[in-house]
């Protein structure tokens, strides 16, 4: 009397994120981003002017940002810091978490 009748229920799984860019943010910002966007930090690199190091600024970061590059969730992203503002922050726009 009855019919069966199959389904498959899926979810859809993203595997890529969009690039944060962490450059001109401090270390505990860079964190969070990379956090949010489901990415791993991988070396951080101090120069000699470091002293505190979550309020250092990030001034360079491996995988370079690219507003269009997709990177892995879990990928790993090399952060560069120095105690203050770099030079290359000076052209950049202080908004925070773009």
């Amino acid at each position: 009397m009855g019919a069966t009748i199959d389904f498959v229920v899926s979810e859809e799984v993203t595997l890529t994120v969009t690039m944060p860019d962490c450059v001109c943010h401090t270390l505990g910002e860079a964190k969070f981003k990379l956090q949010v966007s489901e990415l791993s930090i991988g070396t951080i690199i101090r120069d000699g002017t470091v002293t505190d190091e979550e309020n250092a600024y990030v001034w360079r970061q491996s995988t370079k940002f690219d507003p269009n590059g997709p990177m892995r969730k879990g990928e790993k992203m090399d952060l560069y810091i120095t105690q203050n503002k770099h030079a290359c922050c000076a052209d950049k726009q202080d908004d925070e978490f773009r």
